[in-house]
């Protein structure tokens, strides 16, 4: 049984037309395809949690929302995703799902989508199913994205929406695409007496 051996770099220069490079991005540690054209990540980027995050009344960094952008940069269509289930016990103020996009994967990097909820939670214990996706529209120093949000959660008219299903979708903030070493996350803030867990995170990047 034979080996193929590949390097982990940062993006080489292009092949000659109608040739064809391998490697594993050093940044994302995801297997990549470098033609005369452009490259393109074979695999997706992937993150998940691994345990329980516990929330209060301030901004927090999901674990395992964090995704690390290829060195060959983000293309026009690349999707991100985020899958998120979480538990309260207690809070009444407006929720605050934040995709920040910067070099530090913390709460200090740029916000660039803003999902505010409009139907206030109520204090009641409650379970919700979070879905938050974003697709790169344009790149470069002013790269634009759009957004969408879905929250779905057990209570009718209690817990974390006085509505079965929130879904929102919004214009993402510019952003300069061209930066080195880019990570992509979601932050979360219940505000006023918030209290529960961010049970799990799942994120996915799809950069063709």
């Amino acid at each position: 049984m034979s080996d193929i051996l590949l390097d982990t770099q940062a993006a080489p220069s292009a092949p000659s037309a109608n040739k064809g490079l391998l490697y594993f991005d050093s940044t994302s540690n995801v297997l990549t395809a470098r033609t005369s054209i452009k490259p393109m990540s074979v695999g997706a980027v992937r993150n998940a949690s691994v345990a329980a995050q516990a929330f209060t009344t301030a901004e927090i960094y999901l674990t395992g929302s964090s995704l690390a952008i290829p060195s060959h940069l983000l293309a026009i269509g690349a999707t991100l995703r985020w899958r998120i289930v979480a538990t309260k016990t207690a809070g009444t103020g407006a929720l605050i799902w934040r995709v920040r996009i910067g070099t530090l994967g913390t709460t200090g990097d740029a916000e660039v989508l803003n999902f505010t909820q409009v139907s206030a939670p109520t204090s009641a214990t409650d379970t919700a199913f979070v879905n938050i996706e974003m697709v790169i529209r344009t790149i470069g120093a002013a790269a634009t994205s759009q957004g969408g949000l879905r929250l779905n959660h057990v209570l009718d008219v209690t817990g974390w929406s006085q509505l079965r299903a929130n879904v929102q979708q919004v214009a993402g903030s510019t952003f300069n695409s061209t930066t080195a070493a880019l990570i992509a996350g979601v932050t979360f803030n219940h505000q006023t007496a918030g209290a529960g867990n961010i049970e799990i995170v799942t994120g996915e990047l799809a950069n063709s």
